[in-house]
């Protein structure tokens, strides 16, 4: 009778005397199987369910069977940690002792060496994570989605969600419900309202949350609904009258002493000037734009975005829209995304009666923004700036925009 080949699962001798690991190759490879496996159950105890004690069994039990095993190291510190939590010092420094005499070079040594300024295991693993899960963020942000999600799924792997941060879970999220992958938003916002209750991401996920729930029923609604459109991608309160600005012409510049009053002047900023070669051929970069700061002129307020995403660039107005909504109920704005360049894109707010209210307006954004408005969106990704119409004009046409901030410097210092 010719040999069952492996795997089969014919009832017989051969078949089930093919299957056992007889051999030195095939017992290696069934201990690495069952190591492995005690390895990962203690972290899903140790990390996701946080059950110290049969986290510490399943460490010990792999110990025990297999003393010399490639998982030593991790064992032996995940068992200091899951000790150290459960407060039992003398069984987590007994651990602690045996990582510096047998890998006193290794990865988990900045958590151990007492010569070192003492750090806990929870700010070590904490502050590895939060760089590696810093990069899956940005990548989503930028909109590198792809990349991202692999990424993430191989953190995930190794760490469980026990350091996703809120705004992580957010941003994937709204990725999610643009890609119409509902289910799995669902799961990420339900996520943060049953974690992270006291996080400011969590009024936002229960909103968003909400929404979500109620798609189908919006999106008919809206399907139903005449609407007039305002022009592309933006969004107007109904009754707002479209607001027609013209250039002033400038006037004699008068600076205020006071660097945090606002300028009452008209200020014009000019550019460097360009130096020219013998034969009057320009030498070096182009001439910039020349900007006109008239305060009493009426402003748009901008939400300025670098490298962000229009998944997110949309959210943003739409978090902007949420905060008018709520703060300024009484006014109208004209909130429309508009793209400068290939990194720089812009969310205006239109518009404001002079100089002094869109800066009110904006100092007061400022210090919401981080923590109630867009508390997802990285800080060095935003900043929030000033525009008259006419300079609006003159910057797209330029697409400079770090001249233009450093006009606006220039025209309004201590605010910009």
């Amino acid at each position: 009778m010719p040999p069952f080949p492996e795997g089969s699962t014919e009832i017989s001798y051969d078949a089930l005397v093919g299957n056992l690991p007889l051999t030195p190759e095939k017992v290696k490879i069934s201990n690495d199987s069952i190591a492995s496996a005690y390895m990962q159950v203690g972290k899903v105890y140790q990390n996701e369910l946080e059950d110290y004690n049969f986290a510490i069994q399943a460490y010990e039990t792999l110990l025990n069977r297999f003393p010399n095993s490639v998982y030593q190291e991790d064992a032996w510190f995940n068992l200091y940690y899951c000790y150290w939590k459960l407060k039992d010092d003398a069984k987590a420094n007994y651990y602690k002792s045996l990582l510096l005499r047998d890998y006193s070079t290794g990865k988990h040594i900045k958590a151990l060496n007492p010569g070192a300024v003492p750090i806990s295991a929870d700010s070590i693993l904490k502050k590895d994570v939060s760089i590696a899960y810093g990069n899956v963020y940005n990548l989503f942000i930028e909109g590198q989605f792809e990349k991202a999600v692999a990424a993430k799924k191989e953190l995930d792997v190794q760490y469980g969600n026990r350091f996703w941060t809120p705004q992580l879970s957010y941003i994937e999220a709204v990725y999610h419900i643009r890609q119409r992958n509902d289910s799995i938003a669902k799961l990420l916002l339900s996520d943060i309202v049953y974690r992270f209750r006291g996080s400011p991401m969590y009024s936002k996920a229960q909103g968003l949350l909400d929404v979500l729930n109620r798609r189908k029923e919006i999106e008919e609604y809206l399907t139903n609904l005449k609407v007039e459109r305002v022009g592309e991608d933006s969004t107007k309160t109904e009754g707002q009258k479209p607001v027609t600005q013209t250039q002033q012409p400038p006037k004699e510049v008068v600076k205020n002493d006071k660097p945090t009053d606002v300028v009452k002047q008209p200020v014009t900023v000019v550019p460097p000037v360009v130096k020219k070669d013998s034969a009057q051929k320009t030498v070096g970069p182009p001439a910039k734009t020349a900007y006109v700061f008239n305060p009493q002129e009426r402003q748009f307020v901008m939400v300025v975005l670098d490298k962000v995403d229009p998944v997110y660039v949309t959210e943003t107005r739409n978090a902007f829209i949420r905060y008018n909504r709520e703060k300024y109920y009484t006014k109208a704005f004209d909130i429309t995304n508009v793209p400068l360049d290939e990194n720089i894109k812009l969310v205006v707010l239109k518009s404001f009666d002079n100089a002094e209210a869109a800066i009110d307006y904006i100092e007061k954004a400022r210090k919401l923004a981080g923590s109630d408005i867009i508390p997802w969106l990285p800080a060095d990704k935003y900043s929030i700036s000033m525009i008259s119409e006419g300079n609006l004009n003159l910057l797209m046409a330029s697409k400079d925009f770090n001249w233009y901030k450093e006009s606006l410097k220039t025209a309004f210092p201590g605010k910009f």
